[in-house]
């Protein structure tokens, strides 16, 4: 969601319907080695605190829309609303928070405040805000404190204790403490992304 957003699907390959409703395949429908760019999950954060917003979204909400049980899907003139589906506003001031990295620092320069994108399924409109400073990295292997980082059922069982944001079927977004290969940067604010992270990324961008 944030690779095809950000980059605003320019490295996306031509498939059929039938192709993309197979199965999922990320490096299937992108080129990454294109546009060499990965990113930590996005994290609503809570304006007051600066931690993660998690499943408690009450303060971040000032509207929710949501009609399900209508026969017809479509738009209500008289006030413009949707017969069918949902929608949401964050109330401002709220981030959306990620890491952003490439092997390519031209690729981070290209963005800056005030830029607009189009998020996910239902085209959420989201706007950069801040920026913070680029910061280099070296692999290293030893002891790590995460930041919050997409990783399989299979792979949690590297970190020595953890916290879990949110999980689907095919991952959980965990923060935690372990002993692994992993990338260390300068910036002394940031702590550390396991390679497991992002291996198949490092593997499209090698290949």
């Amino acid at each position: 969601m944030l690779y095809a957003g950000l980059t605003r699907e320019l490295t996306r390959r031509p498939r059929t319907f039938t192709e993309k409703m197979s199965e999922y395949d990320f490096f299937g429908d992108f080129d990454v080695t294109a546009r060499p760019l990965w990113f930590t999950p996005g994290i609503l954060l809570d304006q007051r605190s600066g931690s993660a917003a998690g499943k408690t979204r009450d303060f971040l909400d000032t509207h929710l829309f949501n009609s399900t049980l209508e026969e017809r899907p479509g738009i209500q003139y008289k006030d413009r609303l949707p017969k069918y589906g949902s929608m949401e506003t964050i109330l401002p001031g709220n981030l959306f928070r990620t890491l952003m990295m490439s092997p390519d620092k031209e690729v981070l320069e290209s963005y800056g405040r005030g830029q607009i994108f189009w998020m996910g399924k239902k085209r959420t409109m989201f706007q950069v805000e801040e920026l913070g400073d680029s910061s280099s990295a070296k692999l290293e292997d030893g002891s790590c404190s995460t930041e919050y980082v997409q990783v399989s059922a299979s792979e949690i069982n590297a970190f020595d204790s953890y916290s879990v944001l949110g999980a689907s079927q095919r991952y959980l977004v965990v923060r935690g403490e372990g002993v692994f290969e992993h990338l260390k940067f300068s910036n002394q604010e940031l702590s550390c992304v396991p390679i497991s992270a992002i291996r198949d990324f490092l593997d499209a961008v090698d290949a």
